[in-house]
């Protein structure tokens, strides 16, 4: 599943960066790198940006909807 499938009021885990290695480096130095935990905190109307926190570091970032389609993550279970 991508980013671009996330449900509100769930957390994912990154599994993978399937861009190119400019797009995985802008991305980690975000705080989104494999293994981070997500959110969906907003989505514009229209296909519009996501706006994605980091539960980590509670930092939020808007990206685009071709850059979410490229990220692959996984439903994490309450406890994880």
């Amino acid at each position: 599943m991508t980013l671009s499938d996330a449900r509100f009021e769930k957390i994912y885990r990154i599994v993978s960066l399937n861009g190119g290695a400019n797009m995985a480096q802008r991305l980690s130095a975000m705080g989104l790198y494999p293994g981070a935990r997500v959110a969906l905190a907003s989505r514009a109307p229209l296909c519009g940006p996501l706006l994605i926190k980091n539960i980590e570091n509670n930092v939020q970032v808007a990206l685009g909807t071709g850059v979410v389609e490229k990220i692959e993550v996984v439903e994490v279970e309450d406890g994880e």
